[in-house]
């Protein structure tokens, strides 16, 4: 395998990771957290394979981006959580 490098915040992780006896090395760390990368790339590719086909047969909706923050800063602000 190729050295790589890594930013130390991640490196610190991987540490922490060993010494609790988690992994038996920082290799092992980059594998597992690449391995759950992909699945969960499989799974979120999986859930939009409908949506995508769907858009295919031109059965999607017009997506209006100033509609869309309108309404969420409506129910944010129902919610309280925006003084607007």
């Amino acid at each position: 395998m190729t050295d790589i490098s890594i930013p130390p915040e991640f490196e610190a992780f991987a540490r922490e990771q060993i010494a609790a006896g988690r992994y038996a090395s920082e290799a092992e760390v980059v594998v597992d957290a690449l391995r759950r990368y992909l699945a969960d790339r499989e799974e979120l590719l999986a859930l939009l394979d409908p949506a995508i086909e769907q858009l295919d047969h031109g059965k999607g909706l017009p997506f209006d981006a100033e509609q869309t923050k309108r309404r969420g800063r409506e129910r944010r602000q129902r919610a309280g959580a925006c003084p607007e």
